[in-house]
């Protein structure tokens, strides 16, 4: 069966060759044909509507042997009506994830005009285009179906929106049948700003948008991504996946997302090809007669197995399991399989640990169900898509484990189940001697939000370049037992050029001695600096220079010129003849200091109701409240570290304003260390608008001009009764709601004002 459909509607259907209608004026055509003959439609019986969700599509495949063709409709008018309801879903959004399959999607743009490297004048970015093209079977690639893990991608036209996102999420919704949890990466076509190159940064599992998956069991809990994406800042998202900052994203190209199926039942099922020649699994397939199974029962006789049954005795114990799964659930449902959620019931109804992997034909196991070994007897299986088979030598299954949160290899499984315990779903780069991590310049961060300064300002112009050569000098230093240098570089000569007029010649010095050939350089130097040097000779000759410099400096450094001790920052401080920004360690202390002491109260109980210091720091799981923990372990939200604001008693390096260190000296705060103090010129706040404001209110009391002035009046004017009576009916100037001696501003259009009220007396 074939579908022909745009990105509008179904046009029509295609049976073997025949062409169908699926307009609701030529239905009556697909009625007259006999649908035994065409196709298998596996529908949900009435028996079991409640297990299946309505947001699961339809299944349709092939028709293979009538005698499995399974028809749980009334009649053919409900088929069809099925069916043209199944069909709607996958056309309620473009690249529906049900369209699969070895080919790739199509690109994102109807015409080639619309493509991203034609620009507005005409011309076309070919550079942009050949790294599009090249990199076009990973941007189109399809969706990546598996039974526990799956891709879908979906190509884009760099015009992204929350919406759209959500559209791609719901269409993964509407695809899978039972809950999963759900990331996402974007790939990006990054630009060299300095040389101009074009680079495709691919999607990847280790470089997500989300730190933990989420979690998706309801259509309500696509809700929470939806909260996400907005309160993301996607052009910083895809800052992270440039190299460095001379790299910035030009063309967004698709998005993936990753689906890990939590449920998912366990039965009957077909084997390829690999998995049934392994010596090391038991496929159980087919009895040992070589009927093949149709029940749902095949991780049962695995147990069966497990337990020492021999292949060709299973169906009495696999009856027995059968019947104890049924009294351990007290289900009334048809048994369908057991769910892979249902693993932590299967291992408590058997007391047996579950230990359950899925293998490449590569011979690479990833580990779909940790048991927490609980019991003393393990059972490995091995699952493909819905069938479970049964390990019988675990210890030559396979070639390697990889875990799927990082993707790394292991060659035996306890070291794959040692590193689960704390893999952080990130690869770890370990480096022995460390690695060097270059720091943004205050330049690079301008650059990240747009500000860009050009490589001209960004240094003075006029500089000084040296060379040192070396000559290796035979040692025979011996650091410890198991390292001896045998060299050592010793200089022996610098060479010395700048740019400034008359010595842009180099100049070499040569010497033997290192103080002497250090002293060459530096006198060099000085006399490349000659204009400093004159500089300097021309304040000596006119002292008033230095008054004129002196009076720009802030007051405390014109008192302080040289040194300074910690207690006369402190000092300068508390009398406020020190006005800036100081970084300090502070804390509350365990006893009150000399300068301040509370009568009745200890320091932790005088700021035990409101803690004074704030600081943006990462809180773990377990540090957090009970009631908390309740919360995020009810709402099943991330155990993850989190980064918040927290109040405490101590920190450490903190920048604080003096206004405010002031107050917490004054309150018996305590100065461990003080790192650095910038000093700023103290200026009265508004001063200008002050000035304009008064202006406004009693200036140009003019009668002829009767309207307010906007440039000037932001108030009802007060200078006379006639302009003061204009401006109270005037639109757009700010009017006086209520006065008073006290507010408390709770938010937005909510005030509490108090007013004090003066008695008269006689």
């Amino acid at each position: 069966m074939e579908l022909a459909m745009d990105s509008e509607n179904v046009s029509q259907i295609s049976f073997d060759g025949i062409n169908l209608p699926v307009g609701s004026q030529d239905l009556e055509s697909l009625l007259e044909i006999n649908t035994q003959d065409l196709l298998n439609v596996n529908l949900p019986s009435q028996e079991d509507s409640g297990e299946v969700e309505s947001c699961q599509p339809l299944d349709v495949v092939g028709y293979e042997e009538e005698e499995d063709i399974i028809m749980n409709s009334d009649s053919d008018e409900e088929l069809v009506a099925a069916m043209e309801e199944s069909i709607t879903k996958f056309t309620a959004a473009r690249n529906t994830p049900s369209n699969r399959g070895g080919s790739i999607h199509t690109r994102p743009w109807n015409d080639e005009t619309e493509a991203p490297w034609h620009r507005e004048d005409g011309s076309v970015d070919e550079r942009l285009r050949d790294v599009y093209t090249a990199n076009e079977p990973i941007i189109l690639q399809n969706h990546d179906i598996g039974p526990v893990q799956s891709t879908y991608n979906f190509p884009i036209d760099n015009t992204l929106s929350v919406d759209q996102l959500m559209q791609q999420a719901n269409a993964i919704y509407l695809d899978q049948q039972h809950s999963f949890r759900l990331n996402m990466s974007f790939g990006v076509i990054l630009q060299n700003r300095v040389t101009g190159e074009y680079r495709y940064f691919t999607a990847y599992t280790n470089h997500v948008t989300f730190e933990s998956p989420l979690f998706i069991s309801k259509r309500s809990d696509l809700r929470q991504l939806e909260l996400r994406l907005k309160r993301m800042d996607i052009l910083a998202e895809l800052l992270h996946t440039r190299p460095d900052t001379t790299w910035v994203p030009v063309l967004l190209c698709n998005v993936e997302y990753y689906i890990t199926s939590t449920y998912y039942t366990i039965g009957a099922g077909s084997l390829p090809d690999y998995i049934i020649n392994m010596r090391s699994i038991t496929s159980l397939v087919t009895d040992y007669k070589g009927k093949p199974y149709k029940d749902q029962l095949c991780l049962l006789r695995c147990l069966a197995l497990h337990n020492g049954y021999k292949v060709d005795n299973l169906k009495q114990p696999t009856d027995i399991y059968y019947e104890q799964w049924l009294n351990f659930n007290k289900s009334t449902k048809r048994f369908s399989g057991v769910a892979l959620e249902e693993f932590p019931k299967f291992e408590e109804c058997y007391k047996v640990n579950l230990e359950a992997y899925t293998i490449t034909e590569e011979g690479y196991a990833f580990s779909v169900y940790k048991s927490r070994g609980r019991y003393e007897s393990s059972m490995y299986v091995n699952l493909y898509q819905n069938h479970a088979s049964y390990i019988n030598n675990f210890a030559t299954y396979a070639q390697k484990f990889q875990c799927q949160m990082c993707q790394r290899l292991f060659n035996r499984s306890n070291k794959l189940r040692v590193h689960q315990k704390t893999c952080t779903k990130q690869t770890t780069f370990k480096y022995p001697g460390g690695f060097h991590q270059a720091q943004l310049s205050i330049f690079d961060k301008l650059d990240e939000f747009g500000i860009h300064v050009s490589q001209k300002e960004r240094t003075f112009e006029w500089f000084i370049v040296y060379d040192f050569e070396a000559m290796l000098q035979k040692t025979d230093q011996k650091q410890t037992d198991y390292l001896q240098w045998t060299a050592q570089h010793v200089p022996i000569s610098v060479s010395i050029c700048s740019n400034v007029e008359g010595y842009t010649d180099a100049m070499c010095f040569i010497d033997p001695n290192q103080e002497r050939l250090v002293e060459q350089m530096i006198a060099a130097m000085s006399e490349i600096k000659m204009w400093e040097c004159q500089f300097k000779q021309y304040k000596k000759q006119h002292p008033d220079i230095y008054d004129f410099i002196n009076k720009q400096r802030p007051n405390f450094y014109q008192s302080h010129k040289h040194s300074v001790t910690e207690n006369q920052i402190l000092q300068s401080v508390v009398d406020e003849t020190l006005f800036g920004m100081v970084e300090v360690d502070i804390e509350v202390p365990d006893q009150w200091p000399s300068y301040f002491r509370h009568e009745s109260m200890t320091p932790f109980e005088y700021f035990s109701e409101m803690c004074p210091l704030f600081c943006n720091t990462e809180v773990p799981y377990e540090m957090i409240g009970k009631h908390m923990q309740t919360h995020v372990q009810t709402h099943k939200l991330s155990t993850g570290p989190r980064k918040l604001l927290v109040a405490g008693m101590k920190g450490r390096q903190m920048l604080i304003a003096t206004p405010l260190l002031r107050w917490y000296l004054k309150h018996g705060m305590v100065i461990t260390k003080i790192y650095q103090v910038i000093e700023f010129l103290p200026e009265r706040c508004f001063d200008k608008f002050e000035k304009e404001y008064l202006r406004g209110l009693n200036g140009f009391c003019i009668d002829a001009n009767i309207e307010a002035d906007t440039g000037y009046h932001w108030f009802p004017r007060t200078c006379c009764e006639k302009h003061a009576s204009y401006d109270k009916r005037t639109p757009g100037l700010f009017k006086l709601e209520y006065s008073g001696d006290e507010m408390v501003g709770l938010c937005s259009k909510t005030y509490i004002v108090r007013k004090s009220i003066v008695k008269k007396t006689n």
